[in-house]
């Protein structure tokens, strides 16, 4: 798959939006948004074979937030943070 190049007000960007989108659990596949000219959607990309797949239109993802099993993030009085 190519995105292709969009020009706004700011000038030349891409499509791929890195809001909502997120590694799942066990960090190999990466949920990513885009809307481009060419595609709009969400694809699932597999991190270590590099293949991806088009998922269904407004596919939601929901992810289990805790210390014990995402490391990446610690939960204090002042909300959640990473680290």
């Amino acid at each position: 798959m190519v995105f292709t190049q969009g020009n706004g007000m700011k000038g030349a960007f891409y499509c791929s939006s890195l809001y909502n989108s997120v590694f799942l659990r066990g960090d190999r596949y990466f949920l990513l948004n885009v809307e481009c000219g060419n595609y709009g959607g969400q694809l699932l990309i597999d991190s270590e074979t590099g293949k991806y797949e088009k998922l269904p239109k407004d596919t939601r993802v929901y992810l289990g937030l805790t210390t014990e099993d995402i490391p990446h993030y610690r939960i204090s009085c002042g909300g959640i943070m990473a680290n």
